[in-house]
């Protein structure tokens, strides 16, 4: 015959099999199997208990304005003789963090980034007597959505990577001559018109060209970085690797005037920036 001991774990409607003992036990081995069910079930409540409380502490939400500086160049073919050129960053990003070590966050940046370009140099004209100086400053402006992944490596650092679509706002040009400048025909491909078609001005000017045009629309980067949390503060460092041709063809402006250089600008954006932020909890 087999009698059945009651489960103060399932109330009194039901029986737990770990409390069917033969009739022949004491009743000290039926209280000692009523214990065991009663503290493993005290066990597994304790444990989702303990679950549940972490996730809730560990996920949270966070609102995080920042602002700082970009160093910009670009890479590519012909883009030796480009150098860096300093601009600015500014934006707001949302952090949704999952456990101690893990969170993703999205963004909405606005960047100004480019290069400046030093092909141009010094250049002498008749016999080395006359020379001419310019450069041009390419200014890209985009309105950027970075989504990362996060490592939070402990001590206030945090190790981040993800891809970074971008839309250009504006795009411009700014040439810059001082001393001799000879205004003439375009070159041909790679044959230079006559000498005796220019005309010479002495000038020390800047000329503002659109180039809206010549860029492309869209950007994608791949940001990775590094930064440093106290008190939240946030000191946030990262290299952005673009992936796209910045400009579209090999058409660029020059004084005034478009000129055909005869090959692609296979440009593509480089770019460092630091920025400064607070993190507010929601």
């Amino acid at each position: 015959m087999i009698r059945l001991g009651r489960c103060g774990l399932h109330g009194q409607q039901e029986r737990c099999t770990r409390c069917i003992v033969p009739s022949s036990n004491t009743e000290q081995e039926i209280l000692i199997q009523r214990t065991y069910c009663m503290k493993k079930g005290l066990l597994i409540v304790a444990l989702l208990s303990g679950l549940a409380a972490n996730a809730q502490e560990s996920s949270t939400w966070s609102l995080q304005p920042q602002a700082g500086w970009t160093y910009a160049s670009f890479i590519g073919r012909n883009a030796d003789h480009v150098q860096s050129w300093a601009g600015w960053t500014a934006g707001v990003n949302v952090e949704k963090q999952f456990s101690r070590l893990l969170s993703v966050s999205g963004g909405l940046h606005y960047s100004r980034i480019g290069g400046r370009n030093g092909d141009g140099g010094r250049h002498y004209v008749n016999d080395m007597s006359e020379w001419t100086e310019r450069y041009y400053r390419y200014r890209l402006q985009y309105l950027q959505v970075p989504i990362l992944l996060q490592l939070h490596l402990g001590y206030g650092f945090t190790l981040k990577t993800g891809i970074q679509p971008g839309f250009l706002l504006g795009a411009k040009m700014f040439s810059h001559i001082n001393g001799v400048e000879y205004i003439g025909p375009p070159y041909i491909g790679n044959t230079p018109p006559n000498p005796d078609d220019y005309t010479k001005n002495i000038v020390d000017k800047e000329v503002e060209h659109n180039i809206n045009s010549e860029v492309s629309g869209m950007d994608v980067c791949i940001p990775v970085g590094l930064s440093y949390e106290y008190r939240n503060v946030q000191l946030d460092v990262r290299y952005h690797f673009g992936l796209l041709k910045v400009l579209n063809g090999s058409v660029h402006y020059v004084f005034d005037r478009m000129v055909d250089d005869g090959g692609s600008k296979d440009f593509q954006n480089r770019y460092l920036s630091v920025t400064l932020g607070y993190r507010f909890h929601l």
